[in-house]
């Protein structure tokens, strides 16, 4: 409730402003809402397995193919809110969360994060935010496993945290069948972020990175979950103990 009533006060500030100048503040207090842990001092979460890692949730957003993880900062940014007084001749941005400063600044948000603040409100149940919701990415490529580990923690540890539940599933795919498999890697778009990694050999990307490379392709062993395993991990909705409300 702590950011519901936060983001309550703000616009309440914005509709009472008489002066430009009170409404710049409402920059600075967006900022100085958060405590946000500096970039690599956040505590280590548990991972993968173990317990607390996961926690099953009523309202779920799955990511497949997590990548650096930017999708996150974009749903964290939903909860963010800025305030437009064109009648004062001025316009505060509602903020954006930096996944590579670890801080919170101005940039403009993108069109995934307009998506996902719709997606966030169109939810049933009144006054809906991302911290509503849990987060899981599933990312299979191991160059990004330490930077998706930092980035969980440091999400975890800001206050108040932006969403309920946020983790990783590092070295994972989403697969037809649970268990062992390999991801094939793109080496050769670096600049995508490797966006051509594939469970299939014949990838076109795949395929390129081998003959770039003058080898083989190159795969890495990772864990597969289908969409259903997943499923029942994260969600309330196959939690047995549950309650009814919470599992619809």
């Amino acid at each position: 409730e702590v950011l519901k009533a936060w983001r309550a006060s703000v616009a309440g500030k914005c509709a009472e402003a008489a002066k430009k100048e009170e409404v710049e503040f409402l920059k600075a207090e967006t900022a100085g809402s958060f405590v946000l842990p500096e970039k690599g001092e956040a505590p280590m979460r548990p991972r993968g397995e173990e317990k607390g890692a996961v926690v099953p949730c009523k309202n779920v957003f799955m990511d497949f193919g997590a990548n650096v993880g930017d999708t996150m900062g974009h749903m964290m940014d939903t909860g963010l809110v800025g305030c437009d007084r064109k009648d004062l001749g001025i316009t505060v941005k509602p903020g954006h969360f930096n996944i590579d400063t670890f801080r919170i600044d101005d940039s403009d948000w993108n069109r995934i994060t307009g998506h996902l603040s719709n997606m966030v409100k169109s939810r049933p149940g009144g006054a809906v935010g991302p911290e509503d919701y849990c987060y899981y990415g599933v990312e299979g490529n191991p160059v990004f496993t330490e930077r998706l580990h930092r980035l969980e923690d440091w999400a975890m540890a800001t206050e108040p945290r932006p969403m309920a539940h946020m983790h990783f599933f590092t070295e994972s795919v989403g697969a037809g069948t649970d268990g062992p498999t390999q991801l094939w890697l793109d080496t050769v778009n670096e600049k995508q972020n490797f966006w051509g990694s594939s469970i299939f050999k014949d990838h076109q990307d795949v395929r390129k990175s081998a003959s770039a490379g003058n080898s083989t392709a190159k795969a890495a062993d990772v864990m597969g979950y289908t969409v259903s395993s997943l499923l029942k991990k994260t969600s309330m909705a196959f939690d047995p103990h549950a309650s009814p409300e919470d599992r619809k």
